[in-house]
């Protein structure tokens, strides 16, 4: 079946088709024109005997309607095939394998064993859950010398990295200890596990004093020495100055974007906005698609409350980098500040409850001494 457009004497076009016996399907009238479906067979014929008329081809349906199109458009498909096949492999195919670790005999051994699973370079990338399988059976296989070892993709290399197994003999430890203060401050609680606590809630305690002692007494009696241990939290005081900038920078995106190409580090379009942020579309391994947002820097100005909770903001991340993990700031005063053009000075005064415990060891002769 094909669809055709008939000018010229459509009257006597149609009269000569009946008289023919060609069936003429979906026949459309237009201003100086028809169109209608024929029988792909009839075609030869129909030109032939009305030469009267002009008869141009439209489209062509079913099998050999698809046959021409891709005829016709063989150029382009070509290229699309080839668009497909290139970004499945440079988005599939792994080119290198990076074993990560100082041992170079290890890395080599690993290497072989990488190469049994076929995990080696020019090969088409495995999926997640099957990388895990592979290394849960190379840990299994090589318990003895393996702890773990991990396999991931990072675009078209796989990155390899494992522990080394190392059985160490295990060493029982020995020895007495006190818990003693690692800087001053006002007990809050104390969490004693083995060993006698000799300190109170609210009490002043200055660096280096016994806090919970291993040395176990009833009655004035020594009944056994310990390695004492537990966790003491404590008031702590520190004095900060800090110097906090009064202005910055605030960026914002204007209404300009545009889609660009990005293979590792190169741009398809080289020219960027003065002033650009990215967002990532597609990822095909080291081949992205993305969009561009042109941005516009402004410099503003803090107020004076916000230039002080911000720098207060900053001491108390400082503070908590530096002291136990379960540490938390109580209270922050300011005591002294200066405001100039460009960033204001405080001298804060913060409290810290944050564990002081510290282990210190002792001999048992140390204890007999001194009774």
């Amino acid at each position: 079946m094909i669809l055709i457009k008939v000018k010229n004497n459509i009257k006597l076009f149609i009269k000569k088709c009946l008289k023919m016996q060609l069936n003429l399907y979906d026949i459309k009238y237009y201003k100086d024109y028809i169109t209608c479906k024929i029988e792909t067979d009839d075609l030869n014929e129909l030109v032939k005997k009305c030469y009267f008329s002009e008869i141009e081809v439209l489209k062509h349906y079913g099998k050999n309607g698809l046959k021409k199109h891709f005829v016709k458009y063989k150029f382009d498909y070509s290229i699309l095939v080839f668009i497909i096949v290139s970004l499945y492999l440079i988005s599939n195919v792994i080119v290198s394998i990076d074993i990560k670790h100082e041992n170079k005999n290890l890395r080599n051994e690993i290497q072989k064993i990488l190469e049994e699973k076929n995990i080696k370079p020019y090969t088409i990338a495995l999926s997640v859950g099957k990388l895990n399988k592979i290394s849960d059976s190379i840990v299994r296989e090589n318990n003895d010398t393996l702890e773990w070892l991990s396999i991931y993709r990072s675009g078209m290399k796989y990155i390899v990295s494992f522990e080394e197994r190392i059985i160490k003999n295990e060493t029982k430890e020995d020895g007495f200890c006190n818990i003693v203060a690692s800087k001053s401050g006002v007990i809050k609680k104390v969490i004693t596990f083995n060993g006698e606590n000799i300190v109170e809630r609210d009490k002043v305690v200055n660096k280096g004093d016994i806090l919970i002692s291993g040395t176990i007494k009833k009655d004035e009696e020594i009944k056994k020495n310990v390695c004492a241990s537990g966790e003491v939290l404590a008031e702590v005081w520190y004095k900060v100055n800090v110097s906090y900038p009064l202005k910055y920078k605030n960026v914002t995106k204007t209404k300009k974007k545009r889609i660009n190409f990005k293979y590792n580090d190169n741009y398809f379009y080289k020219k960027h906005y003065k002033s650009y942020q990215e967002k990532v579309l597609l990822k095909l391994g080291s081949f992205k698609i993305i969009r561009e947002y042109e941005t516009k820097e402004e410099t503003k100005k803090y107020t004076h409350d916000e230039a002080i909770n911000n720098a207060k903001e900053s001491i108390k991340t400082e503070i908590l980098k530096k002291t136990s993990s379960n540490s938390q700031i109580l209270d922050q005063k300011v005591l002294k500040e200066s405001e100039f053009d460009s960033k204001i000075e405080l001298e804060v005064f913060v409290s810290v409850l944050e564990n002081i415990s510290k282990r210190e060891y002792f001999e048992e002769s140390d204890i007999n001494d001194t009774n």
